[in-house]
């Protein structure tokens, strides 16, 4: 609903915000929020496997070149599954948005 108020939750894995990590963020955010949650990330998050499944989430960076969401996967894990390929994010709910933040996949052997 326009003009509903959005429930905003900090991701800093030093301890000053309200959540270390964006996954606990996400689990944390109401899935009936009319307003919708915003998850701002402080600080450089670290190796992190996220998944959406809440309506209304948005993720928030401080700039796209810093704010950068890593997940490390075998090479083995993405040959296996060419047809499902990894992700570091997955998104399975309506309404999502993203801001000055880069996810990447880091494939090793």
């Amino acid at each position: 609903m326009p003009g509903s108020p959005q429930l905003v939750l900090t991701v800093d894995r030093s301890g000053r915000g309200d959540h270390r990590t964006i996954q606990d963020a996400i689990d944390a955010a109401p899935a009936d929020t009319a307003g919708g949650s915003v998850v701002v990330i402080r600080i450089k998050p670290g190796e992190e496997k996220v998944v959406v499944g809440k309506p209304r989430i948005s993720l928030v960076g401080t700039n796209a070149g810093s704010t950068v969401v890593t997940w490390n996967e075998s090479s083995s894990v993405v040959a296996a599954s060419a047809a499902s390929p990894s992700s570091t994010v997955s998104v399975l709910a309506s309404d999502f948005i993203a801001k000055r933040l880069t996810f990447q996949v880091r494939v090793h052997e």
